[in-house]
């Protein structure tokens, strides 16, 4: 389900990286960023993904704050539309809140999470979702709630590969 999400995350850092905010520049409200604790700050990001020509995975955030020394980018108000081959939208995932790390290109999605996957046929609510490419896998050690075909199920943790 979050395949492509593995060749995402570094263009979306990369992308954050090159596109660096200066940190002595006037925000719109006449405040400095000097006083934030990262070293970027993107407001309105939306990153797209294409292969082939095809495009396979929209991210769009309200705004990103990225640590060089800790190689992670925090996100907050996140919409992440993942298209299979032929541009149908296969999975979305909303949070209020995620998180890229940009070495292990590990995930999390907090906050009111809910995946819609299957081209609409499962739905997943859980408060945290983990995404681990190296594995494959997504997981949330938190209670979670699935409709799939008509039923519902509630657990206290899941894994998925």
């Amino acid at each position: 389900m979050m395949g492509p999400m593995r060749r995402f995350a570094p263009l979306l850092l990369a992308s954050v990286l090159l596109g660096a905010c200066r940190t002595d520049e006037v925000g719109p409200t006449g405040v400095g960023y000097m006083s934030l604790p990262a070293d970027q700050l993107l407001i309105d990001v939306t990153q797209m993904l294409n292969t082939g020509g095809i495009q396979t995975v929209e991210l769009r955030a309200d705004s990103v704050y990225v640590y060089n020394d800790s190689a992670r980018a925090d996100m907050r108000v996140v919409n992440v539309t993942m298209y299979d081959e032929e541009g149908r939208v296969r999975t979305t995932v909303v949070a209020e809140s995620g998180q890229i790390h940009q070495v292990t290109e590990a995930m999390v999605a907090r906050g009111n999470v809910v995946i819609v996957a299957d081209y609409g046929e499962r739905r997943i609510e859980t408060e945290e979702l983990h995404y681990e490419p190296q594995m494959n896998r997504i997981w949330s050690d938190v209670p979670f709630v699935m409709v799939h075909e008509g039923s519902l199920t509630r657990g206290a943790s899941f894994r998925s590969d």
